[in-house]
């Protein structure tokens, strides 16, 4: 099976077009909807890395002894990860990866971890006793959607039936707290939810979207990372599809360089000849004073014959 699906660097998905068969990378989901404010995590990330900086001498003497991008910018990741910023994200990577060996079948709920034990067993059995059940077929599942201002790609986490018969993509979130999220987990699971195509990897085919699935309504499945604890909450994919895409058509002007032009001044001559008072011409003769000719000059004092006879 070839390298397709996301990039290694989880910048891209390698997916082959639909229609020429030809491999092309395609924009990831949380890239397309990405437009939104990231001061505070920004905030977030410069206190983690600053502290761990301050914690560690040696660190912060190579800061001071470089002036190289690069290098600086490789000893700020390098703060970052010491300074624990990528513990949650691991710990929850763990988590999909667990519950997704679950829900295929491949790991007993006995054999989990004794230190995500709780997480997982709070997955199940809030799934279980909400009566939803997984769609084993749409399980992790790439998805590619060509109805956006750029075509993108994406891993949806899931597919479930409700217990009143409807059809949902559900998406697994562990982190802390969604509140402030709630706009971008709906951009992302419409996203899913509207793609035209799912595909195979081991077949390297594409496949239609499930007739049936509900493109109005979503599932998140909140399990966060180290609680024991976990909350189903429906989101509304309306909301999220329109957000989706004015967060597409935004990112697709950004990469546009086309959007000025060198000023052109309008040739004194022309604004001579566009004059219609004896005012006019004394004006444009002293807002350009510093590039008038002697030219100007036989061009205004023609004109101004014209304009005074006009006015007799």
């Amino acid at each position: 099976m070839s390298d397709l699906g996301l990039d290694d660097k989880g910048k891209y998905y390698k997916l082959p077009d639909p229609t020429t068969g030809k491999i092309r990378e395609f924009v990831r989901t949380s890239d397309a909807i990405e437009p939104e404010d990231k001061k505070d995590l920004i905030n977030w990330s410069i206190g983690v890395a600053g502290r761990q900086v301050a914690a560690d001498a040696e660190l912060a003497n190579q800061f001071r002894r470089t002036k190289d991008k690069k290098l600086l910018k490789a000893l700020s990741d390098k703060a970052f990860e010491e300074g624990g910023g990528n513990a949650s994200s691991r710990a929850g990577t763990f988590l999909h990866t667990l519950t997704e060996k679950v829900d295929r079948g491949d790991l007993r709920l006995t054999d989990v971890p004794a230190a995500q034990e709780a997480d997982v067993r709070a997955y199940v059995y809030a799934l279980g006793d909400a009566g939803v059940t997984i769609l084993p077929d749409f399980i992790e599942r790439t998805v590619l959607n060509q109805k956006l201002a750029m075509e993108v790609a994406g891993t949806l986490d899931r597919i479930v039936r409700m217990p009143d018969g409807r059809i949902l993509v559900g998406d697994l979130k562990s982190g802390q707290n969604l509140y402030f999220s709630q706009l971008k987990i709906a951009a992302q699971i419409a996203v899913y939810a509207n793609a035209d195509f799912l595909f195979d990897p081991d077949s390297e085919t594409y496949s239609p979207m499930p007739e049936e699935l509900d493109r109005t309504t979503g599932l998140v499945i909140h399990l966060p990372a180290g609680r024991g604890a976990c909350a189903l909450y429906e989101i509304d994919l309306v909301t999220g599809w329109r957000a989706a895409q004015m967060a597409a058509e935004l990112k697709s002007l950004q990469v546009r360089r086309n959007l000025m032009w060198p000023h052109r001044p309008i040739p004194l001559k022309l604004l001579i000849e566009r004059a219609t008072t004896p005012d006019e011409l004394e004006q444009l003769w002293r807002d350009n004073r510093g590039r008038w000719t002697p030219d100007n000059t036989d061009a205004a004092t023609a004109r101004m014959a014209v304009v005074r006879n006009a006015a007799a």
